[in-house]
């Protein structure tokens, strides 16, 4: 007897740019998402119970990796299998959310992010049936996006940071090494800017000093 196969979705795995997904949504084919592949700039997520602590930590992830990545799209609703070649995930089945309120993904990386990156949300579909895409914008340099987390009395209280990065297969969690080498990268572009400015104000200074010398040699007065 032979063994039934099932057959998967006609689709091939591939990559998408931010925009050519956006364009996806706004066209209300979300089944055109099927096989686009996790990158660098593109992330989906099933769902992300915001009620819970650990979806609130998923969303901040999610969205501080993209923002430290150059920027990027997060698209909730989409469900994702491996890839065994890439060994990276792809959009395997849209799941679509019962309801959206932009204001509660707003609030929630308000609350966990430092410094607050730029976030746009957009949400698609209708009838209890919805995708949300939340749009990154990179983070500066200087300043890259950290989650916080705030730790009780019982644990002697204070704050916590975590700083992710989003890579070709998933956000990852930069190790500490990685980050005091950008703590001090920081800070010689800090001690840069200042010389520069220092050396524009000696620029300013001489430059006065010769205006004097010329009027003095010319027998003006001051």
């Amino acid at each position: 007897m032979n063994q039934i196969v099932p057959t998967l979705p006609d689709f091939h795995v591939r990559r998408a740019t931010v925009d050519e997904v956006m364009g996806i949504l706004i066209s209300g084919d979300f089944q055109s998402i099927l096989g686009i592949r996790e990158d660098v700039r593109v992330e989906f997520k099933r769902e992300l119970d915001l009620r819970q602590e650990s979806g609130r930590h998923k969303l901040a992830k999610a969205v501080s990796a993209l923002a430290n990545s150059g920027g990027g799209l997060l698209v909730v609703g989409v469900g994702t299998e491996r890839d065994p070649t890439t060994r990276s995930d792809y959009a395997s089945q849209i799941t679509y959310l019962e309801s959206v309120d932009e204001s509660v993904y707003y609030k929630v990386l308000a609350e966990l992010l430092y410094p607050l990156t730029k976030v746009k949300t957009e949400t698609f579909g209708t009838a209890q049936h919805y995708l949300i895409s939340i749009s990154v914008d990179a983070a500066e340099l200087e300043a890259p996006v950290l989650v916080t987390k705030t730790i009780g009395e019982s644990l002697n209280g204070g704050t916590i940071f975590g700083y992710y990065k989003r890579t070709e297969i998933e956000s990852t969690h930069v190790k500490h090494a990685e980050v005091h080498a950008l703590i001090q990268a920081g800070q010689r572009l800090q001690q840069i800017g200042d010389l520069k400015t220092s050396i524009d104000q000696v620029i300013i200074q001489l430059a006065s000093i010769e205006k004097t010398l010329q009027i003095l040699k010319d027998g003006k007065q001051l």
